[in-house]
């Protein structure tokens, strides 16, 4: 018998009613169940990771697109607070120099030259 026979033959004999196994001469079949289950839990491993990693990927893009959404609110109220503090600002700065609101403005002057006057 070759070894090619040897590696492949039939396990069972179905001579009878019952199945009677046959003394199996190739030293590889016996370990072909173990290696069967090692390999599978091998690849179940494998998929447990890969849906570990995966998992994570969309967490942390989620949390990457929340973080951009947050950063355009944060310079929308920087520039609001810069508005803001920019007419405060000026209004204090022109108290303290002395400087009062003008009620009542006319404008004099031909086409080249504005002069305002106050009455």
């Amino acid at each position: 018998m070759s070894k090619f026979h040897r590696l492949f033959r039939r396990k069972y004999c179905y001579s009878s009613n019952k199945a009677k196994k046959i003394k199996d001469d190739c030293p590889y079949t016996r370990y072909s169940l173990a290696i069967c289950i090692i390999v599978i839990l091998i690849f179940g491993v494998y998929l447990f990771q890969v849906n570990g990693i995966t998992k994570t990927g969309y967490k942390l893009r989620e949390l990457e697109d929340r973080a951009g959404e947050l950063k355009l609110v944060n310079e929308k109220l920087e520039i609001k607070t810069a508005k803001l503090q920019a007419i405060s600002k000026i209004k204090k700065e022109a108290e303290a120099l002395g400087l009062v609101e003008v009620d009542n403005i006319k404008y004099i002057g031909n086409n080249d030259v504005a002069i305002a006057s106050v009455k």
